[in-house]
């Protein structure tokens, strides 16, 4: 069975800001939406609210190295710049909702550093409706595995910015 990895973007929870102008980042963002795409990169995706509740299921099984432990990693445009695969922030818990799935995010100083400076705006999700585990080969429906910060997302209309 060959792997498909899906990169997209979601709908992420509007910032406030602080007094003194600075961006608070947010805890928590949209990680995923539910939702049908036609995509010319994978064709058709549906994205169900019971394919959001298995991810959210094997992201607590620890089915990704320790997830619920360690977190599922952020990184900067799905690992393809200068900063390879080093992590903006951390997904520390995921949420499973109606409209989509969520997660709690604890963001790095290098995460911190590219949205305050307005470098990146936006999220990606990376998910596989059919994942392999690289390690063991154990195959599976419906694993989160991380995510980007971006400025181009696949999905456009559905997307509000990490900050404006």
């Amino acid at each position: 069975m060959q792997e498909q990895k899906f990169i997209l973007s979601p709908l992420i929870d509007v910032l406030s800001f602080s007094e003194k102008g600075a961006v608070d980042l947010p805890k928590t963002i949209k990680i995923i939406p539910v939702g049908s795409y036609n995509m010319a990169r994978y064709g058709k995706v549906n994205i169900t609210k019971e394919k959001i509740a298995e991810m959210e299921k094997h992201f607590n099984e620890n089915i990704r190295a320790h997830t619920s432990k360690i977190g599922l990693p952020i990184d900067i445009e799905h690992g393809k710049t200068q900063y390879g695969d080093a992590a903006a922030g951390w997904i520390k818990k995921f949420h499973a909702r109606d409209d989509g799935g969520y997660g709690d995010v604890e963001w790095t100083s290098l995460g911190k550093k590219l949205l305050q400076e307005k470098i990146y705006k936006l999220y990606s999700p990376e998910f596989h409706f059919d994942y392999k585990d690289p390690q063991h080969g154990f195959e599976m429906k419906n694993v989160m595995t991380g995510g980007g910060l971006v400025n181009k997302p696949m999905i456009k209309d559905d997307l509000n910015p990490i900050v404006n």
